[in-house]
Formats: C-alpha cells, structure tokens, sequence
C-alpha cells in the first residue's frame, strides 16, 4: 500500500515521509529496497527526530546490502547532525560504529573507546546507553574479560527487558552472545524473550537475526538438534534479507559446527558451501574459516588444516577468547597430526591458560581433553578436571565428550567398573545432545567392558526434533500448513517436509491423530 502511495502522490513536501514510512516496513523485509528509500527519505526529511530514525535503519540496511564502511560513515554522519538533546542516539550510533568491525568496518581505536564507557560503569541508562554497553561487554570477552565480569556488564545493559523490547536484532542478540559464550543459563532467556519481540513487530529480519545468536547459543550449550532446527530457519529466512551474504556466513559456520557435531562430515561440507566466496574480512569469514579448519581435522587432512590456520589467524582481530577464536587448539591437532607434539603441547597449554581467564568450563574442558590426548602419563588427571568443571554446566556436548574419554582411558587402564558408569552417563548426554558420532564412540567403548547399552529412541514423541515438536503441535490444534509457515516464519514447504517425518516418527497418518500420538 506505501508503495503505491508512493507511486500515486505528487505532493513533494509529503514524499520524504513517505519513503520513510515505506523504508521501515521493507526493514523487515528487504534490506536492498528499504536501503534505497531510507537514503532517499533522510536526505528529504527535516524533522531531526525522524532524521536520526532514518540513519540507524539505512545503516543496518547497508551492512547486509554494501559494506560495513558505508553503514559507519551514516551513522557518523547522522551523528554530527543530531539536536544536543538527542544524547541517547548518539549513544546508539557509536554502539552500531563500535561494533562495525565485527563486519568489516575500520575503526580507529574502537577498543580503546570501549574500555572508556566499560570504565564509566552503569546507572540509568537509556536505550542507546545499553546498546553501547551490550557491545563494550562482547569487546572485553574478545581481549581480556573475564566470564563472569563480562556477563555481569551484559546483564546490566539488559536489566528491566527495556533493551529486548526497544532493540531485540542488535544490542539485545549482542548481549545474549557474550552469556552463551560465558556458558551463562541466562542466554536462554535472552533469546526466548527477543524472539516474542521479534514476533511481535513482525519483522523477518529481526526473526532471522535472532535465530542466528539463538542457534549458537544452542550450539554452545551442545543442544545439536534444536540449533540444526534454529539456525536452519534462519537460513531459509535470510534469502530475501541481504545481498552481500554476510548473515549467510555465520550460519553456515555455526550450522557446519552442528553437522560435525552429529557426526554428519558431508552435511558439514554442504553447508560451507552455501557460504558466500567473496566474503569481506569479518567475523563471519572468520567463523567460516574456523568451521572449515575444524572440518579438515576431522577429515584428518593435517597439512591442508595447518596451512588454512595460517590465513584464518590473519583474519582475527587479535581475539583472545579461546571459546570464539580458538586458533591455538586448532593449530595444536594439525602438529600433532603431523608427529609434532611437543610445539602442539604448547599451544594447548598456553589455550588452557587463556581459558583458565576466560573462566568458561566448555573452553577449558575442550583444552583439557585435547592435551590428555597429548599426555598420557597425566590424561586421567586432565580429563577428570575437564569433567568437573563441565558438571552441571550448560557446555554438556563438551561434558559427554569429557566423560567418553574419561571412561576409555579408565577401561584401558584397567579400570572397568568406572569406565563403565563414565561411558554410559556420556551415552546419555549425548543422545541427549542429538551428538551421533560421539554416541556412537560410547556404545563402542561400553561394548569393549562388557557392557550392553541401549539406544536412543529412535520413533515416538521423543525422536521429534524440536522444529518437528513446533510444526506437530500446531498441526494438532488444528491450524493449517500456511497459518503454522506464517507462526514459524517458514515457507509451507517447510511445514510439508516437518509433518511428513512427524506422521513416520509417531506412525501415524493423518492430522487428525496427531494430538493422541503426541500425548503419549
């Protein structure tokens, strides 16, 4: 209806609002053509409030439109511009310039300023005031934050839900980001609460930007088959929002990750491949050079891996934190794949004392394990620490990765009755991560004792991944495929393909007998 407004009015003085109006409903939509008429808008608009509206929405349009060069010099612009009393979105526009590089974007000194307001501490604070502290948290958890400080700064910038409600696709996702990388409960919360308010401003964009950080917060958490089920709606919602494919990329990083994860290699490989080639030097070409690195090591493609390190540690920041950026582990399995222990010994030490920093228990059981494998003399003493600190945490695909290779390690040393009990708890958490492969290596392990295991439901409710529970219990209340595509922002084809693994899982084969199939 703007559009046609736009097209059946020739009063001038009432075009600059006309192209903003119809700017922010294509925000959530298409970023190219709300990026065409918010630039248009904001050179006709005077009114400095509705100005300032303006440049935030066609800056975030650039970033997945053009390059994150461009988006910074509006908000640098727009931030000259503003009235004095508009502080808060000068404070908003520096958050989005700070936070730029993680897309691209040079900014002098950046770190520098964000140590500035990380000093300055909290209060009353307004929305803009929050975004800005919701990115000096994730910039202090990439150099020398420590966990838990860092997760406090980003609670704060999200106490009272004023950000989630005013800002659920930037600063709220950013803060949720730096709780899933301190292995923080919280995070969950985060993205439940920003996808309500997503879902209430209807916009696709903000959906999809949230399943993004949503999937890697399930990621983290080692929940396989909801981030495969989140991160792959984010995929199919991501089609129309960019042109540029920088939101592509961390999906497919994160996803690729995923796919390992259930021992799915070919999956993984093509996933990486839906990447964009022609990616700018970014934080998602730096996931994507890190999934791609961790495929080579499971593909045991040693000189291959070690050579694509060098190029992916060029395209760091200077990231120290060992759960986002951890090249030294990396590194340290491609030297030991070659025969050269003693250097990857190193690097996994030197990652651990980082860890120990960083103070998150899956970074530091990652490490851990790793170097058992390196040291047998003290492998049972490493790997025991790495199942301490992963217990009752939520990094519980790093936890049964822990107590697999504990109980192997003790059925080897001939310590069976333990080895058992520590295979099988690691059986159970990793059906219960959807982790495959690493069951898999379980049942082998429990086997080698003696044991006799059991499997994984493998029909019946409980075999739904969470994306077949969503569409299976709207089928159930009877909404049709287009009405749940609508609710779940999918296409109907998606639906079509959910309900016919749900009908085989539960045996059934109508809609009409799903309610009693999902109720036993």
């Amino acid at each position: 209806y703007l559009r046609l407004a736009l097209e059946a009015s020739d009063d001038a003085a009432r075009r600059p609002q006309l192209l903003f109006d119809l700017g922010m409903a294509e925000g959530g939509l298409d970023a190219a053509a709300a990026g065409l008429h918010m630039r248009q808008a904001y050179d006709g608009l005077t009114d400095p409030f509705l100005r300032a509206m303006a440049a935030r929405v066609l800056a975030r349009m650039l970033l997945f439109t053009s390059t994150a060069d461009e988006a910074v010099a509006v908000v640098r612009q727009a931030a000259d511009e503003l009235p004095a009393d508009l502080v808060d979105y000068r404070k908003a526009y520096e958050a989005f310039e700070l936070y730029a590089p993680a897309f691209g974007a040079e900014v002098p000194g950046a770190s520098e300023r964000l140590a500035i307001v990380r000093a300055e501490g909290g209060g009353e604070i307004g929305v803009g005031a929050r975004m800005l502290r919701a990115v000096a948290a994730w910039d202090w958890a990439m150099t020398d934050g420590s966990a838990e400080r860092c997760a406090e700064m980003a609670l704060e910038a999200l106490a009272d839900g004023k950000l989630v409600a005013a800002d659920p696709g930037f600063g709220a996702i950013i803060a949720g980001g730096v709780l899933a990388l301190a292995d923080r409960e919280e995070a969950v919360e985060v993205f439940a609460a920003a996808m309500v308010e997503a879902e209430r401003l209807g916009s696709l964009r903000t959906v999809c930007l949230v399943n993004i950080w949503k999937g890697f917060a399930e990621l983290q958490r080692g929940e396989l088959a909801a981030a495969s089920a989140t991160l792959g709606d984010a995929a199919e919602q991501i089609r129309t929002l960019e042109t540029n494919g920088v939101g592509m990329a961390y999906i497919a990083a994160f996803l690729a990750r995923v796919r390992m994860g259930q021992g799915d290699l070919a999956g993984a490989h093509e996933v990486l491949a839906s990447a964009p080639d022609d990616r700018p030097p970014s934080d998602g070409d730096a996931l994507v050079r890190r999934s791609t690195i961790e495929l080579l090591l499971a593909e045991r493609r040693w000189p291959e891996a070690l050579s694509a390190i060098e190029a992916y540690r060029r395209r760091l920041r200077g990231e120290r934190n060992p759960t986002w950026a951890p090249w030294r582990s990396l590194e340290a399995q491609a030297l030991d794949g070659l025969g050269q222990r003693q250097p990857a010994m190193a690097l996994l030490e030197a990652e651990i004392e980082l860890a120990r920093g960083w103070g998150a228990p899956g970074a530091l059981a990652h490490a851990l394990r790793l170097l058992a494998t390196m040291r047998p003399a003290s492998s049972l003493a490493l790997l025991e620490e790495a199942v301490q600190v992963t217990e009752g945490s939520t990094a519980q695909l790093e936890h049964a990765r822990s107590l697999v290779a504990i109980g192997s390690a003790m059925h080897r040393a001939g310590r069976g009755a333990e080895g058992r009990d520590r295979l099988q708890r690691g059986l159970d958490v990793a059906d219960r991560c959807g982790a495959r492969a690493l069951a898999e290596q379980a049942r082998a392990g429990l086997l080698a004792t003696g044991a006799r295991p059991r499997r994984g439901p493998l029909t019946g409710p409980a075999a739904l991944t969470p994306s077949e529970r969503r569409v299976a219990d709207l089928a159930a209340e009877g909404r049709r495929n287009r009405e749940i595509a609508q609710a779940l922002y999918v296409s109907t084809k998606t639906v079509e393909v959910h309900l016919t693994s749900v009908y085989r899982k539960l045996g059934i084969a109508t809609r009409a007998e799903l309610g009693a199939a999902l109720a036993v």
